[in-house]
């Protein structure tokens, strides 16, 4: 699912990049009177999840050629394992983990605004989050378990997203986002069984990510 909806962004950023080129033919600079951003992204994709997310934008200098952005996603993980089934129970409870994302950066904009712009830059990646899900183990005697446990993930990381705009107005804006990054610490912890405490916590390598999002901007 995940790679199906980066794909489509990545298709719809490069026909963005295209008519940006097309944009960048007739050098029509935009100032903005405003700098300050706020931003609704009703779409936003990552690797764990899916949701929504806010950001805040802050234009810098006279050319306004940099910008700090804050945004704070909130994203829903299906667990997976909604469908076990023993002789004794049927565990088909729906179960979601929710996570926090808050993904400070810098974006850069190589060529000044215009109707169409575009904007590179480095963001951080903190993620906390988690919910409780079913575990599945066996024992030293082959005696199998299924326990009902609480997960907790903490995610740091950093991305490198691409950003095009669409100025619809003096105070409104379309946007696509997209990026590519590491993870470089993945913790999760499960709690709430005997057979896990003190043991329950795993820490994954170095892995990818990516994200995706669909915005609309207010200046003000």
């Amino acid at each position: 699912m995940f790679k199906k909806i980066v794909l489509a962004g990545l298709m719809g950023l490069a026909t963005c990049v295209t008519s940006f080129a097309q944009e960048t033919a007739v050098p029509t600079l935009l100032t903005h009177e405003n700098p300050n951003i706020l931003r609704l992204h009703p779409i936003t994709a990552m690797d764990i999840g899916v949701g929504f997310s806010i950001s805040y934008e802050r234009l810098l200098g006279a050319e306004q050629k940099i910008g700090l952005v804050l945004p704070v996603s909130m994203l829903v993980q299906s667990t997976g394992n909604n469908g076990f089934f023993t002789q004794a129970y049927d565990y088909n409870e729906k179960r979601y983990n929710m996570y926090a994302y808050f993904t400070p950066g810098v974006k850069f904009y190589p060529f000044g605004h215009r109707k169409v712009t575009y904007a590179v830059g480095p963001n951080l990646l903190l993620a906390y989050g988690g919910g409780n899900e079913w575990q599945y183990r066996m024992d030293n005697k082959g005696v199998e378990y299924l326990e009902d446990v609480k997960t907790t993930r903490v995610r740091l990381g950093v991305l490198v997203n691409n950003y095009v705009n669409f100025q619809i107005s003096s105070k409104f804006n379309l946007g696509l986002e997209g990026g590519l990054g590491f993870r470089y610490y993945d913790r999760q912890t499960l709690t709430g069984s005997p057979f896990y405490a003190g043991n329950g916590s795993t820490v994954q390598g170095v892995d990818m990510t990516g994200q995706f999002s669909l915005s609309l901007g207010y200046c003000f």
